[in-house]
Formats: C-alpha cells, sequence, structure tokens
C-alpha cells in the first residue's frame, strides 16, 4: 500500500481516489470499491473494525485507499504500512463537512442503523460508526465535534514528514508535492458532488423499481 487515507466520508475522497489513480496509475480503494464486494470484502472491515487481527490480503490490487471502511480504522492501516504516504482529506470546515454528510452518506449510514444484523454491508456500517464512537448520525454537534476531533487525532499521531493534508479546493500541488510527481497540465477531478450523489441514488431506486 503506497498510499493511505485518512480522511472522513465527504472530504473530496472520490475526488481524491481519481486523483491518486491518474497519479500513481494503480487503483485506489474507496467505499466504491467496497460496496460491489461487500459479501467478500464486508465481513473482513466488520471484524477489523471490531478489533480484530489484520490480514489486508484482501487489498492486494490496490496500492491506494482512501475513504471509509479504511478511513474508520485508520491507526491500524497507518501502523500496518509505515512506508505509506498518509493523505488526510478535509473540508474548510466541521459545518460543510456536516451539511455535505448530512445529505448524503448520512441517510445510507442511518438506513444501516435501522436494519437487523445479518447483511453484510449494514453490519459493517455499523460496526464502523461504532468504531469512530459517533453512536448516532442524527446530532449535528457531536458529529462535527467527532469531525475535528478526527483532524486532531489524526495531526497529532502521524509523523509530520508522512502526512500531507488535502483540501479538494487546493487542487493538484499538494498531492503532488508529497508523491514527488508532476502537476498534471488539466483540472484536478471534481466528482461525487451533493447532487451527483443524489442523482445516483436517484437512479439506483429507479433500477431497484424496474
Amino acid at each position: 500500500m503506497k498510499i493511505v487515507g485518512t480522511g472522513l466520508p465527504r472530504t473530496g475522497t472520490n475526488s481524491l481516489k481519481v486523483a491518486i489513480e491518474q497519479l500513481i496509475e494503480a487503483p485506489c480503494y474507496h467505499m466504491y470499491e467496497c460496496i460491489p464486494r461487500a459479501d467478500e470484502h464486508a465481513p473482513q472491515w466488520t471484524a477489523i473494525a471490531d478489533g480484530g487481527a489484520t490480514d489486508w490480503s484482501f487489498l492486494d490490487d490496490f496500492a491506494a485507499i482512501v475513504d471509509w471502511p479504511g478511513s474508520a480504522v485508520w491507526e491500524r492501516l497507518v501502523a500496518d504500512f509505515p512506508d505509506a504516504v498518509v493523505v488526510h482529506s478535509v473540508r474548510d470546515d466541521a459545518a460543510q463537512w456536516w451539511k455535505s454528510v448530512d445529505s448524503t452518506v448520512g441517510q445510507a449510514m442511518r438506513r444501516a442503523l435501522a436494519e437487523a444484523p445479518g447483511s453484510a454491508l449494514p453490519d459493517m456500517i455499523r460496526a464502523l460508526i461504532a468504531r469512530v464512537g459517533w453512536g448516532t448520525v442524527d446530532d449535528p454537534e457531536a458529529m462535527m465535534t467527532q469531525y475535528d476531533e478526527h483532524n486532531r487525532r489524526v495531526r497529532a499521531t502521524v509523523e509530520p514528514e508522512r502526512l500531507v493534508v488535502i483540501n479538494p479546493r487546493d487542487g493538484w500541488a499538494p498531492l503532488c508535492a508529497a508523491l514527488g510527481v508532476p502537476v498534471p497540465d488539466e483540472p484536478y477531478p471534481r466528482t461525487n458532488s451533493t447532487e451527483d450523489y443524489e442523482a445516483a441514488i436517484r437512479a439506483a431506486a429507479q433500477r431497484d423499481d424496474q
């Protein structure tokens, strides 16, 4: 694993995934990679989130990881891949982050919390939520406090020479500098906005109704 992402969901992680894949020419793991592999991968993430032993061989096809599930157990990834660059993605502030979460992935988290145990993906999401200590995704003040605390712990834990903090509005420069590669002659990726996410959910609902 060359790159470990520690940023929470909705901090530009899908754009970061696209950017990383372009720069290192290798696949980057993200929740969007986990979902189609949920039957195989989700139970392993659940076990890791619950404190089980880490066998990362199921990620052998990937050279980087960002977003959940990985950033929910970031301490273990950072420790188990000591040579990896640690990329920490952030939003401008906690309020901006919460607004994005509440209208997008927060909906999936609420559905998972409401489901009975026994389904791989919801079980994983519940385990990740427990792992990060959220308890609920319906308390904006608590969630924003957790966001700030997560960012503080990453900065306090990861050695400065390994860590690069990425805000999507900063473009290519911080990431390319950390990886020691040239800045591409094209705009930094801008993907999976709130509008994009909502459109994808509507499309999925329409497919389920057919």
